[in-house]
């Protein structure tokens, strides 16, 4: 370490310890602060602000592209949703119409049989 910044280790409490001490060690470095010109700080604030609007604006265009990819997720299974109910109604409307047509089935079966047990009864009437 050059003489200017000659670093010392201190345990958790302030404390100087030896190197082979098993405690949390921190290294702190004896130089003091320089003093920073008035120009200097200024561009620093500067640069400061750059970066914090540099990073907003990559946070924001991050946002915006989930909210894009979210909202066309969205529209899909919107249109996914449309699609399945109306494919639903087609069946529901089928199986309504189908319902139907074997009521009338049965309904033409019950006075087939009926006339037949007729038939079959007015011949048994006439043989007798």
């Amino acid at each position: 370490t050059p003489a200017h910044k000659q670093v010392i280790e201190v345990d958790v409490k302030g404390q100087h310890q030896p190197g082979s001490s098993p405690e949390v060690k921190h290294r702190l470095s004896s130089t003091p602060p320089r003093a920073l010109s008035t120009e200097q700080i200024e561009a620093n604030l500067k640069n400061a602000e750059v970066n914090r609007e540099s990073y907003l604006d990559q946070r924001r265009e991050k946002a915006q592209t989930e909210n894009k990819k979210l909202i066309d997720h969205l529209e899909r299974v919107e249109k996914q949703t449309e699609e399945l109910n109306k494919k639903l109604q087609a069946e529901q409307e089928q199986a309504e119409r189908n319902r139907e047509a074997l009521l009338q089935q049965k309904v033409e079966k019950g006075h087939a049989e009926v006339a037949h047990a007729k038939e079959v009864s007015a011949r048994m009437k006439a043989s007798q």
